[in-house]
């Protein structure tokens, strides 16, 4: 059983049930509160909800996915050998030597409290420990990885859900002192492509350009190059929806 810092409340669920959409069922009854963390028994992957209760505006709450991504990236990098490079690709997907191992995830209420901030907010991180059990062999499909692929399935998944949640509460503090820009930092610090020439799938195909780096609310910046240079903003949520129909 993980041993989460006394804030947080376990609720360990069967390896069959998505901890993920469970933590926004019960939020929404009222059934958890900031502070439960719903995890799968899954011993391949962790999978793990945390259930928080904002105090920002809508706006604000897109501000906690990169939060999370950091946290996971830095608690993980605490644990494995350093020449593990550990980075993320826009808009969350999570990368161990350039192939995709795992994701954070994000919901929160539409309903608003007296203030103006969702009653919850909800996100999801998984990461593939041991390789997947498939038809193909490990390694054969392009651009997909595990901890252990990459000679780090020591890591048992009590021991990364314990590493990310103490990471997490850390950068918590740290956004509810200094925003969203220390966040936005060590995000770049780590993002796949930044201030080169990449591309990005969106619902009408695939756009171009030099990744420039994120506004406010985690929108893709890219510089378009052309008769007329120009911005493109790629819209967060419009992408994060796109994720998860993949």
């Amino acid at each position: 059983m993980p041993v989460l810092p006394p804030i947080l409340a376990s609720h360990p669920v069967d390896p069959e049930c998505d901890p993920f959409a469970h933590a926004m069922a019960g939020a929404g009854k009222a059934e958890f509160r900031a502070g439960d963390v719903v995890w799968s028994r899954a011993q391949d992957r962790l999978a793990a909800a945390i259930v928080l209760e904002p105090t920002v505006s809508p706006s604000r709450c897109p501000e906690m996915l990169f939060l999370t991504m950091v946290a996971v990236v830095e608690a993980l990098g605490a644990c494995v050998r350093p020449e593990l490079a550990l980075t993320h690709r826009w808009p969350a997907r999570l990368l161990a030597n350039g192939g995709e191992f795992g994701r954070v995830r994000i919901c929160w209420s539409d309903a608003l409290d007296e203030d103006g901030a969702p009653f919850w907010l909800v996100i999801g991180v998984e990461i593939q420990i041991a390789e997947a059990e498939t038809a193909v062999e490990p390694g054969e499909i392009p651009g997909v990885t595990s901890l252990a692929g990459e000679q780090a399935g020591e890591l048992d998944r009590g021991r990364i859900l314990e590493a990310v949640c103490r990471h997490l509460l850390s950068w918590i503090q740290t956004w509810e002192h200094d925003g969203f820009s220390p966040v936005r930092d060590a995000w770049l610090y780590r993002a796949e492509g930044y201030r080169e020439r990449i591309a990005v799938e969106v619902s009408h195909g695939m756009v171009e350009g030099v990744f420039l780096g994120l506004d406010g609310q985690g929108n893709l910046l890219l510089k378009e190059e052309g008769p007329i240079d120009g911005t493109r903003v790629v819209m967060l949520d419009a992408a994060l929806a796109e994720m998860e129909t993949l």
